[in-house]
Parts: structure tokens; sequence; C-alpha cells
């Protein structure tokens, strides 16, 4: 199967054998680095174990292959290989340049690109924004696609950029040749930031009435002025706070704003809101509210009152507390309630009031209440006073009462304390006696009446504070009736079941008086007089100091001795006719009064036996000494 070998002097045939040389392919990803060579031959065809040391010349590489540069395909052309006993044939190979292929573009975004919110997610970029790694020396491209998308709409920093890059998008730089390139069809970045937008928001001037609190209620068509300021499609205020300065009535209060709720699926993070307030609102007084707490409770508790209008300061004009409760006026005060002198129109009140302490001053409307206690504090009503069930005033309270004072009891006693009452002053008691509280003062500067019973019959009352005044005329119904007044004091009717106590510092004048008991008037220097008849069961006591006594009705009923003390006395009683029956008439001269005594009094005696009795022993030495004499006592 082989040939055989010729003699060494026999010249060998031409191309005896056929050597194929074949070029192998080559791959290549552009670099911008012209090549050469190739990538190695396959031979075919050698014989008796021969290789490619059999051969002559140097394998070399041709065609456009060798400097090639560009991404394509390119012939590898082999050569320069010889043989004397091979026919030599060479086959081309393949040079492919694949383009670049950058695929560590990772943030290749750089720089920032910012914004104010607007609601869209489109990110503003420039060429400078783009950043690419992997070119050949001196290649590269430029972006000209200038916007690119937000993660989201939403107001931050550090937001991710991301750009969709078509082959149009980029710009070849120096020498570049785009095709030797893959390019990326999407870059991003950490680069964006949407800074929140800036709204104001300008309050409206507001009135509002007083509802216990400072808010101020917003309407819908503020919010939908609010939505359209903020100037993006679909985002919206659905709600905002707006506060007073205080609770309080008042004009020219100061209005803010805040704690816009804004519908921008971001929280309201998107928005930057200045809140611009006013000076110019109003707060108006609240008519009336109704006490909704329990059967007690403190006045300055909020909760206490219909919708928390706590009736303080000047919030209220007219305050009502039902039947069944009694409301304490004091000094503990429960937020949002405010300390102070507390202003209403009217307080009416089938229920009951505790005055422990503070300042309630009431309107022209006065006061209509079930039951009054007080302790303490200061109550001043312009209008009038009623108390229709209890009534106690003890300590250091006062109540002050512009118009008519009416009180009335029906199941315990009643008992006044600091009372200064300017129109006609009524205290009726169905249930007990009418009392003063010790260290009390009454000032009454109209006329008064006084009218106790107890179980139908009649009762005490004592009103015996030193410091009392009665301006006007004083009527009274009663058992034991003790007045005392510091200045001059007045009686009108005046029944008293037992004794009748009187002590004044000025003119006593006892009214018209019907007394079951005794009469003790004392009236300082004061004269002791009388407006209509005067009738005492009992003894009467009469000290009119340095004043003097005038009882000279027609009408007076004198039931026993009468003993009076004053500069000059005058004691007058109907019944001298009949004791004239019993008793020969003094004859003029023979009772008189001896002037030469300093302390003379002059006696002007009707009724002998009414003034000294039947126990001629009353006419002693004392009765001389004090300038009475009698020149024939056997009429008695």
């Amino acid at each position: 199967t082989h040939p055989m070998p010729l003699p060494p002097t026999c010249a060998a045939p031409a191309a005896w054998f056929n050597l194929t040389v074949t070029a192998n392919n080559d791959n290549r990803t552009y670099s911008g680095v012209a090549y050469a060579g190739g990538n190695g031959v396959v031979y075919t065809g050698f014989v008796n174990g021969e290789n490619s040391s059999a051969l002559g010349g140097v394998l070399n590489y041709s065609g456009t292959s060798q400097g090639a540069i560009n991404a394509g395909s390119y012939p590898i052309a082999p050569g320069g290989l010889t043989s004397g006993n091979y026919a030599l044939s060479f086959v081309g190979g393949t040079l492919t340049v694949s383009p670049a292929t950058l695929s560590a573009i990772v943030g290749n975004l750089t720089g920032t690109t910012s914004k104010v919110y607007d609601g869209t997610t489109v990110a503003t970029l420039t060429a400078g924004n783009y950043l690419f790694s992997g070119f050949a020396p001196n290649e590269g491209v430029a972006v000209t696609k200038t916007t690119g998308t937000f993660d989201s709409a939403n107001a931050g920093s550090g937001k991710t950029v991301t750009v969709n890059l078509t082959g149009g998008d980029y710009a070849a730089t120096g020498s570049t040749v785009l095709s030797n390139y893959t390019l990326p069809t999407t870059v991003s970045g950490t680069i964006g930031t949407i800074t929140p937008k800036s709204v104001t928001f300008t309050v409206p001037v507001l009135t509002k009435t007083y509802d216990g609190n400072a808010n101020a209620t917003v309407s819908s068509a503020w919010l939908t002025q609010l939505s359209s300021q903020l100037g993006v499609a679909g985002d919206s205020v659905t709600g905002i706070s707006l506060a007073y300065d205080n609770k309080n009535v008042g004009t020219g209060k100061a209005l803010n704003a805040f704690s816009a709720t804004i519908n921008d699926g971001n929280n309201g993070n998107n928005y930057a809101i200045t809140y611009v307030g006013n000076n110019a609102s109003a707060i108006t007084r609240l008519n009336s509210v109704v006490w909704t707490g329990g059967a007690t409770g403190s006045w300055f508790d909020a909760a206490n009152w219909a919708g928390g209008a706590v009736p303080d300061l000047s919030n209220v004009a007219n305050v009502v507390i039902p039947v069944g409760a009694t409301v304490t006026f004091g000094a503990t005060v429960a937020s949002p309630t405010q300390s102070g002198a507390v202003h209403v129109d009217s307080l009416n009140a089938s229920g009951g009031l505790m005055m422990t302490d503070g300042e309630l001053d009431v309107g022209p409307g006065g006061i209509a209440l079930g039951g009054f206690r007080q302790t303490g504090g200061n109550v001043l009503v312009a209008g009038d006073f009623v108390a229709t069930q209890q009534f106690n005033q003890s300590g250091a309270g006062q109540l002050t009462v512009n118009g008519t004072t009416t009180i009335a009891g029906t199941d315990a006693p009643i008992f006044l304390g600091n009372l200064d009452s300017v129109g006609v002053v009524t205290v009726t008691n169905a249930g007990g006696g009418i009392s003063q509280s010790e260290g009390t003062t009454l000032t009454l500067r109209g006329s008064s009446i006084f009218s106790a019973n107890h179980l139908g019959q009649p009762a005490t009352i004592k009103l015996a504070g030193s410091g009392n005044d009665f301006s006007g005329p004083v009527s009274a119904h009663g058992s034991d009736v003790t007045l005392t007044d510091r200045n001059v004091l007045t009686l009108g009717l005046v029944a008293a079941t037992g004794t009748l106590s009187l002590t004044s510092n000025g003119a006593l004048n006892l009214g018209t008086t019907t007394i079951g008991g005794n009469l003790f008037a004392t009236s300082g220097n004061g004269g002791i007089a009388q407006t209509g008849p005067l009738s005492v069961a009992g003894q009467t006591t009469l000290n009119s100091g340095s004043g003097s006594v005038v009882l000279a009705d027609p009408q007076n009923v004198f039931g026993s001795i009468v003993i009076a003390a004053g500069a000059g006395v005058v004691v007058r009683n109907p019944l001298a006719d009949a004791i004239a029956q019993r008793y020969a008439r003094l004859e003029a001269g023979e009772f008189s009064a001896r002037n030469s005594i300093p302390m003379a009094k002059n006696y002007t005696i009707d009724d002998i036996n009414r003034v000294f009795s039947d126990d001629k022993s009353v006419l002693s030495v004392a009765d001389i000494f004090d300038g009475i004499t009698v020149a024939r006592t056997t009429n008695f």
C-alpha cells in the first residue's frame, strides 16, 4: 500500500502525496487591538508517521484577518510552508470579532438629578449622569437621552433612577465604532432626589359658637380649595385641624391650622406645608347649656355639661341644672376648664348649687334654684334670687342680690349668712326655723319678710348678727323672734307667739306687732316708737337710752307690766277706763316727775295698773331715784 522508496539516484516525482493545511477558526471579542496571526492549522495527508516537521518554510497567515480590529468575520489564509514530498493545499479559516459587551454596568448613573414633587416619575438627566466602563482605550459613547424614571413619584432622597436605552440613544465618541459593542438597554443608579412641594395654607376668618374646646370646624369647601392648591392631579386634602388660641369667647382671636391630612400616597410627605393663621376670628357666647353629669359633681368639669361646653368665665349665657342634681362650685378646676370668675346671664336650676369657693356673677336673668348651700365664695346676682326648697349659708361666703330675694324651705331649718340684697327679701320656711350663722352679716336694703313654721306651728326666727343692717321694714311671723340691727330698725307687721327681742343702734320702730310672750326692745340711744297698734301679752321691757319712748297708739294692749327707760316715756293703753273701775283715778299732780333729778324721766301714765302691776312694791326707792314721785299710793 506504500510506494517503494526510490533509489537515491532517482528523482522524486512532483507531488506524490497530497497534504492539506487547514487554518483553525478564531473568535475574539472586540478590544480595539488589531488581530495578527492565526489560531493554528490542521494537517491532513501526512504519511509514514510524518508531521509538520517534514515540511519546509514557515507557517504564516494572511488575509483581511490580519490587522482586523472591528467586529466582523475575516478570512484567515494559511501559507508559507513547502514540501518536496507532498503537494500542499491550503484551506482558510475564519476570524470572528464579536462586539464588546458591557456586562458590568451596575449603578452607572452618576451625579444627581432632582426635582420638586409633581406627582410624576419623570427624571431629567444630562450626558454627565451616564457613566460606562469596559470600552477600549480612548473609546466611549455619549447618551443623548435626557429623561429617566424615578422608582416612585414620592418625595425622597437616594432614589433609584432607571433609563431604558436604544441604539439611537447612543452617540459614539472619538473613533468608536458602536457596532463593536453590545450596549446596555437599561442603566440605573440611586442618584435621584424628589423634594417635597412647598404649599401655603392660609386659614380663613371664622366664627363659631362656644362649645367648650378650641377646635374649629373645617368646611368641605375649604378642603376643596386646599386640594386645588396642591396642584397635583389625584392628590387631595381630606382633613386639617384648626384651633383657636383658646376655647373662650372673644373677638380678634388667633386661629391657626396644623396637621393637614393629604391623600398623596405618601402620608402627605410629598408636601412641605406652611400654615398661615389669622387674628381676626371669633367665638360667640353659647346661649344655654344643661348639666348632664350625675347627682353630684363639679361645675368646672367639662364632662358634666352637654357637649363638654363647661360654663366657665363668660362663655355661656344661661345655665340649667335639672332636678335631682346638686352642682359644686369650688376651687377644683379640671382641664380644659379655666379658673376665674364665672359670668352668666341666668342660672335656672330645679336642682341645687353648693358654693364653696370662687366667684359666680349672674346677670339680670337671676338665679332660680331648688336648693342653695354656701360655705365660701361669692355669688353676685344682678337680677332676682330664688331658692324653693333649701337654703343654708355658713362661713365666709357672700351672696349679693341686686333684685329681690325669695327663699323657701320645706324640710330643714334655714340658715342665713352673709346676704346683701337690694330688693325685697322674703324668707319662708315650712320645715323649721330661720336662723343666722355665727359671724355673718345680713345687709337687707329693702323690706324683708320672715315666716317660720314647723309641723304647722310657728318656729323660731333668730337674726342676731351684730353687723346686721335692715334698711327697710322687717316683718316676721314665728314663735320666738330675735332681730338685731347695727343701725335703725323698723318693723313692719310682726306676729310672735313667743318672745320678741329687738336690738338696734338707732331709732327703733315697733311697727304693728302682736306678741304672745314678752317684749324686749333696746335701741341704744335712739327713740322707740310705733306705726301701728302694739299688743304684748307678757312683760314689756323698753330701753331707749337717751332717746324717748313714745308708744301712744290708742289701740295698744299690754297684758303685763311695762318697764320703760328713756329720756321721755309715753305709754298708752286703751284699758284705762276698765282699770279706772277698779282703782281710783290718779288726780293731777299726784304722780309727777321731779325735774331736779338729772336723770329724771317724764312719764305719762294712763293705765297705772298695766304699767306697774298691782304690786305696790314696784314703786320702790329705785323708782323714786329714777325721778318718779308717787304722792298718794292708796290709789294702788
